[in-house]
């Protein structure tokens, strides 16, 4: 999630060399989501070693909260980038499509702050700081017309060099969204990345998605592109799936338990 890196063809690999649902490709994006309906189930059933405590996959869609997936970046702002070519903007939209298939296959009401690489900005809009604002503020619009909601910020971690790895939840203000944050961190640390020792913390002020919602929200940084074995696990669609499953199961557990409020 580090400082915007403006889209550059050179090293731009076409989307659906790890896009699962394009044209074409029907076959696969339901044997995709058979299996992820699969996995949420058994992430559930074993979630943190307490099945007695988790809710059945049935309720999953009995909250009344609206799940907000925003897949961070896009349009001309690309994010960091990878050793190995993609764009973080890109796969933080792949897995946001597939936690999103995924919440409505389980009935979860939820929309997506965007759903495609490109952004239709306003052609009054010239410079890329006014479009990347104007994006922004698009994004929260949508939040606070989608309330009651939660929102879930996909993002990809660069460093520089290659050692760091492994995913952080960061939080914003609120009991919820540190309730929601210290769980999903333990869920991707437990199921994903047992050597992570990265903890859930608060998130930064001057990120403004986050600092103007008025709902419960995190920030999940899925990942490092500046180390190269995670990287390619990140825009693997296997575990693309893994992470979305994840994601999705710890929603579900803990607005399941707190009764959707």
């Amino acid at each position: 999630m580090r400082a915007s890196t403006r889209r550059n063809n050179k090293y731009r690999r076409p989307l659906s060399d790890i896009h699962c649902c394009d044209g074409g490709m029907e076959m696969r994006k339901i044997a995709v989501i058979c299996a992820a309906a699969l996995l949420i189930s058994a992430l559930l059933l074993s979630a943190c070693g307490r099945t007695e405590q988790l809710p059945a996959v049935p309720t999953l869609g009995e909250t009344q909260r609206m799940l907000v997936i925003d897949a961070g970046h896009g349009g001309e702002d690309g994010g960091a980038q990878g050793e190995n070519g993609l764009l973080e903007s890109d796969i933080n939209l792949e897995i946001a499509l597939r936690m999103e298939a995924l919440a409505r296959f389980c009935g979860v009401p939820v929309c997506m702050t965007r759903s495609t690489r490109e952004i239709d900005y306003p052609p009054e809009l010239q410079k890329t700081a006014e479009r990347k604002l104007w994006d922004q503020k698009q994004r929260v619009a949508l939040l606070h017309e989608k309330s009651p909601a939660v929102l879930v910020s996909i993002h990809q971690n660069k460093y520089p060099h290659h050692g760091p790895f492994g995913p952080q939840v960061l939080y914003a203000e609120g009991e919820d969204s540190k309730g929601l944050g210290e769980l999903m961190h333990g869920l991707l640390t437990q199921k994903l990345c047992p050597e992570n020792r990265r903890v859930a913390a608060p998130i930064a002020k001057e990120i403004y998605l986050t600092r103007m919602a008025d709902c419960p929200a995190v920030l999940v940084e899925c990942g490092f592109l500046s180390n190269p074995a995670e990287a390619e696990k990140l825009a693997s669609p296997d575990y693309q799936i893994k992470l979305a499953c994840t994601l999705l199961s710890a929603y579900t557990q803990y607005f399941s338990a707190s009764k959707g409020t």
